[in-house]
């Protein structure tokens, strides 16, 4: 039993967190993603603007 948990609590010191050059990677994924996102639904989000402001007195 002890030999697992010694087993287990090495490979959690080996693994602990992620890298700087990791969270550069998840950062330019998640930035380009929401970026293309968000000029995709840009167009759309004023038609409807448009719609509602033209239902307002």
């Amino acid at each position: 039993m002890s030999r697992t948990i010694s087993r287990a609590k090495d490979f959690f010191r080996r693994n602990q967190a992620q890298t700087m050059p990791e969270y550069a990677v998840v950062l330019a994924v998640v930035s380009s993603g929401s970026a293309f996102l968000l000029a995709q639904l840009g167009g759309r989000v004023t038609e409807v603007l448009t719609q509602v402001v033209g239902y307002l007195p």
